[in-house]
């Protein structure tokens, strides 16, 4: 499972996982983005991937990740609404 310092790291290159995903492309992504893509994924899977700068394999890695973060995201949502919800006090 993906933790909530996981989670946060890849925030920001969500789009990349989200074309990934949706459109089957990785468009524009820098050396250091794609480098923190595969820390990450190597860290949550328990991975040795080295080879970075195989677009198949980063499209592959990206769509993986796509899933955890959107897992990890629902998980987070489920425990907001879980928590804003308060009984009402009693007069």
């Amino acid at each position: 499972m993906i933790t909530i310092k996981q989670y946060n790291e890849l925030k920001p290159l969500f789009r990349y996982l989200y074309t990934a995903k949706n459109a089957d492309y990785v468009v524009g992504i820098t050396n250091a983005e794609n480098q923190k893509l595969f820390q990450l994924y190597n860290e949550i899977f328990n991975k040795n991937e080295t080879t970075t700068q195989c677009t198949r394999c980063r499209i592959r890695i990206c769509k993986l990740l796509y899933s955890v973060y959107t897992e990890k995201e629902q998980s987070l949502r489920k425990k907001e609404t879980k928590t804003s919800t308060t009984t009402k006090k009693k007069k």
